[in-house]
């Protein structure tokens, strides 16, 4: 098994697109494009 660390830019291009929000407490986390609140949310944190 290998395991990547991906830059900001290639997330977004795994996910197909989106954008990041930087939290109060200087925690980045992406959101998927077209992204709905539901079960099956998937958030990205930095």
């Amino acid at each position: 098994m290998k395991i990547e660390i991906l830059t900001k830019d290639e997330m977004s291009q795994v996910y197909g697109g989106g954008y990041w929000v930087t939290l109060g407490n200087g925690t980045k986390i992406y959101i998927p494009d077209g992204d709905e609140i539901g079960d099956e949310d998937e958030i990205i944190f930095l």
